[in-house]
């Protein structure tokens, strides 16, 4: 998984092409292994990605709006 962050011309001709999704609170949007045809957009927000590092401990990542996520 990657991020980085969008710019305003960007984001409006992705909001023209791109289906709108709206996740709650605590909604898991993928786990690591499922395959998927898409990328996510973080137009506002943020979002929490846990994982486990080498030694198998828990971290987790926050990345904010205007992220990409893939």
């Amino acid at each position: 998984m990657c991020a980085m962050r969008l710019g305003d011309d960007t984001l409006k001709e992705l909001e023209q092409i791109c289906e709108r999704r709206v996740f709650g609170r605590g909604e898991t949007i993928t786990v690591k292994g499922e395959k998927h045809e898409s990328m996510f957009f973080l137009l506002s927000g943020w979002v929490e990605i846990r994982f486990l590092d080498d030694r198998s401990e828990a971290c987790s990542l926050r990345v904010g709006e205007r992220s990409v996520l893939g």
